[in-house]
């Protein structure tokens, strides 16, 4: 729908790169919403060659409240002829954003980002993926 990729459901279950406030700071980013209990995935092909796969990831400031869970990231690298290089990250019911680096040994992979929560009301959680040199 327009610019989003809309899941059934709520206005705000889908995926949209927009800009979000992270501690005060506007952040370009990937905002992923999943259902309760279900999973977010999203497929990113034929990045170009890398050291590394960088980005940021956390909740929005208006995400953040007493009650609020934590949301799960999965990433997945695959690279020909290498096996898959697999992280997980927690974006913690705080302000601000967490940086995470991936070295990938000057190689073009593919990426599997999943996003989960146990809880996701007001979950505005937001990440970015890099492919660098």
């Amino acid at each position: 729908m327009g610019d989003r990729l809309a899941c059934n459901g709520e206005a705000y279950l889908h995926v949209v790169v927009a800009p979000l406030h992270f501690d005060g700071v506007e952040q370009r980013c990937v905002f992923a919403h999943p259902h309760e209990g279900g999973r977010v995935v999203i497929e990113v092909s034929n990045l170009p060659p890398a050291r590394a796969i960088i980005g940021v990831f956390g909740l929005d400031d208006g995400a953040v409240f007493p009650e609020g869970a934590p949301v799960n990231m999965h990433v997945t690298l695959r690279a020909e002829k290498s096996a898959p290089v697999e992280r997980d990250f927690v974006a913690h019911n705080r302000r601000g954003l967490t940086p995470y680096r991936i070295d990938v040994g000057d190689a073009s992979v593919s990426a599997t980002v999943s996003v989960t929560s146990m809880r996701v009301g007001a979950r505005s959680f937001c990440f970015t993926l890099t492919a660098t040199r």
